[in-house]
């Protein structure tokens, strides 16, 4: 609780990649001490193996994969 004024909510940019700030919130959760070129590379590497695949869209199967998810913690 901060003693002088209330802390700002800061807009999320969306990924300069996807284009998606669903994606942008993912690639944040494992920056740990500022370093978000790490926090990058351990989440876009699964990104861009599943773009090599043959019709498969990443960021459909992402939100797809998120949809489910919220679905069996919402029950």
């Amino acid at each position: 609780m901060p003693r002088r004024r209330r802390a700002v909510v800061r807009e999320v940019v969306p990924d300069p990649v996807y284009n998606s700030t669903l994606v942008e919130k993912f690639v944040k959760l494992p920056d740990v001490g500022g370093k978000k070129n790490t926090a990058q590379g351990i989440s876009m590497t699964p990104w861009t193996s599943c773009g090599n695949a043959p019709a498969t869209n990443p960021l459909k199967a992402f939100k797809k994969a998120v949809e489910k998810r919220q679905a069996a913690c919402s029950k």
